[in-house]
């Protein structure tokens, strides 16, 4: 398929630079900005089998039995109280670190870590499942997923 696509100068331009950091010309960068996008999971696709990966104990659902969650539902609290971790705080430090140096290698995909241990990465959040997958049964209790944004640059969102 060919598409012709007339841009603004100044999209142009902004192109033009971008290519020329990764050493490409207007059209390569273009494409591959296009098959990224394309590859770039939907919302629905962002959260698939999502409860799979959420450790829920039985126990912590309300069954309705005892005296406070009885109060809860006739006062209309639907909201579920927040529970601390018995683990405590997580230190994200050595993920966030992996991820500032190798984000350029894996922009708009998925990545599962172990600190700073890649034990995958996938185009789509279905893919990504069975990293997390297979970093449980290496016995990692949390893996770290994350998608890697397609560009640093902030959303600017303006309201008049």
């Amino acid at each position: 398929m060919s598409a012709i696509i007339t841009l603004p100068k100044e999209l142009e331009s902004l192109l033009a630079k971008k290519a020329a950091i990764k050493g490409l010309n207007v059209e390569q960068f273009a494409l591959e900005a296009l098959q990224r996008v394309a590859e770039m999971p939907t919302s629905s696709e962002l959260f698939v089998d999502i409860e799979r990966f959420i450790d829920i104990e039985a126990s912590a659902k309300p069954t309705g039995n005892t005296e406070e969650e009885k109060q809860d539902a006739t006062v209309g609290n639907a909201v579920s109280k927040v529970r601390r971790s018995t683990h405590g705080r997580a230190d994200l430090s050595k993920e966030r670190e992996w991820v500032r140096q190798h984000r350029d290698e894996y922009r708009g995909r998925w990545v599962v870590l172990d600190g700073d241990r890649l034990v995958g990465h996938a185009a789509t959040a279905a893919e990504a499942t069975q990293f997390v997958e297979q970093a449980r049964a290496e016995g990692v209790r949390s893996p770290y997923i994350k998608l890697i944004p397609l560009d640093d640059e902030p959303i600017w969102m303006m309201w008049s």
